[in-house]
């Protein structure tokens, strides 16, 4: 008896079967994830290398053009292009199709290895990356709103965590905007005064900025983790840090006074000022100062269903917003 006998004297089990592929096909859809792009394991690398200080000539002669030549002699290379600006050389590999990327890293981090030794001191060691289309951003959003730069970049730091607390969100980062810094201004002629140097003053900036675990203290069966040392938490701690004693005063050494001795402290020989760093680039969404962040998802979740929870929290953060934050959708996968 044939197929078509059999489907058609078993109508009941036939018919059975089907609904149960339907309903194991609806099922499997539903928890199928949804990528814009397949996954790929694209034979391409990037080879990044920093110089600083160097013009684009300099770079493209001293790092790029022998790296260039280094990477012509790895068998299975199909094509080579590179790209040299101020301070960094980028190379890019692409091999043929099937090579296996494990074993050509391997080659290449040999190869540059044995380079080494002809490029300049000054340069950083040479970065290899894989190309991988997944890790692109599943969504770019431009934030702005009507306050200070400053002032825009600590709020997005304060609604970020509800980003990265979304469910197949994998990472969030952010570019552009003010980044703050404390800036220490110190005056040469008090630093020479009480006999410190500008290399004094650095190392006991990083030193007494720190906390160093010195073990643990066991008593009355509880165990409490010790450490020594402090951070710096406003402004006015970092002023009053101490650099040492100043000079015996006259005045005071006697009685009690021998008891307190008199401190040097930062705010003697420095100005304390919270500032910004340096601007190198700046960031605008339709013609409006904007900070720009990215979100990663997880692999093999869901495109449209993370990028759907990503746009229903941010209706929730723009409605809390008291400063009528905006945001603007630069890109999306899900669409």
């Amino acid at each position: 008896m044939g197929l078509p006998e059999l489907a058609v004297s078993r109508k009941v089990t036939m018919t059975m079967f089907i609904v149960a592929a339907l309903i194991f096909g609806v099922i499997g859809l539903n928890r199928l994830g949804l990528e814009l792009l397949p996954d790929l394991n694209i034979p391409m690398m990037t080879i990044a290398t920093v110089y600083p200080l160097a013009n684009p000539e300099t770079v493209e002669i001293q790092i790029t053009n022998p790296i260039e030549q280094a990477m012509a002699k790895i068998p299975n290379v199909r094509k080579l292009e590179s790209i040299s600006t101020e301070n960094i050389s980028v190379v890019m590999v692409q091999f043929n199709w099937g090579t296996d990327l494990i074993k050509m890293v391997d080659q290449v981090r040999i190869s540059l290895d044995q380079l080494s030794y002809q490029l300049p001191e000054e340069s950083s060691k040479p970065v290899i990356m894989l190309v991988d289309p997944n890790q692109t951003p599943l969504m770019l959003l431009g934030v702005s709103a009507d306050v200070e730069p400053g002032e825009l970049a600590r709020l997005v730091e304060e609604f970020l965590p509800a980003l990265e607390r979304i469910p197949g969100v994998a990472a969030v980062s952010v570019s552009g905007g003010l980044q703050e810094e404390i800036k220490v201004t110190y005056y040469p002629e008090k630093l020479q005064q009480y006999g410190l140097t500008v290399d004094q003053l650095k190392l006991l900036l990083q030193a007494q900025n720190v906390v160093l675990p010195i073990g643990a203290i066991e008593r009355d069966d509880t165990r409490y983790l010790a450490t020594v040392g402090n951070r710096y938490k406003t402004i006015d701690d970092l002023q009053n840090m101490i650099l040492g004693e100043l000079d015996a005063d006259p005045a005071l050494n006697q009685g009690i006074g021998l008891l307190v001795p008199k401190m040097l402290r930062l705010h003697h020989v420095a100005d304390v000022e919270l500032g910004y760093k340096p601007v190198t680039g700046f960031s605008r969404v339709d013609n409006h100062p904007a900070m720009i962040i990215s979100i990663y998802k997880q692999a093999g979740s869901n495109t449209v269903e993370v990028a759907t929870a990503i746009h229903e929290a941010l209706e929730r953060i723009q409605q809390a917003s008291e400063e009528q934050l905006s945001f603007a959708v630069l890109q999306d996968q899900s669409f």
